[in-house]
């Protein structure tokens, strides 16, 4: 838990109450940021790391809304040092939500971060294996063997 930054016994977690929060806050169309919109896991990664909700709120804000002259800045600077490298884990049974994480991390990668996914597609059909294998996704049965799979290929 104190590993994921959940050490106070909370769960960061954002889904779909916390972007329909950000976007009446912005005045933006209800579920304009849900995935596979990659702000809903650039949100979710940068509110894994971060000290609050707050700083994640505005930190994002910063992105979606560079203002009107170009916004030369890392908008992820108090966040993320600049040197960051991210390797991010995905377990996910929606081609969206991975899709998610893959432009988020393309994003951090543009302002200069070493940003790698890990893709592990939780599925129960032979349809959805197909289509996972199609945004290069390896495929489980369960989250149990995707985890297996996740700690034998970190733990090396």
């Amino acid at each position: 838990m104190d590993e994921l930054g959940w050490g106070d016994g909370r769960i960061k977690n954002v889904g779909v109450g916390i972007l329909h929060y950000y976007e009446k806050k912005q005045g933006l169309p209800q579920d304009s940021r849900l995935k596979p919109n990659p702000f809903h896991a650039l949100f979710a990664i940068l509110y894994a790391i971060s000290d609050s909700f707050e700083m994640t709120f505005n930190v994002v804000s910063t992105w979606d809304f560079p203002g009107k002259s170009e916004n030369k800045v890392n908008p992820f600077l108090p966040i993320l040092p600049e040197d960051s490298i991210l390797d991010i884990a995905v377990f996910e049974d929606s081609l969206s939500g991975i899709q998610s994480v893959t432009g988020a991390a393309k994003i951090l990668q543009n302002y200069g971060y070493i940003a790698q996914t890990r893709r592990y597609g939780i599925s129960t059909t032979p349809e959805k294996a197909e289509l996972m294998k199609t945004i290069n996704t390896k495929c489980f049965p369960t989250i149990n063997d995707a985890l297996d799979q996740y700690f034998s290929e970190t733990d090396q």
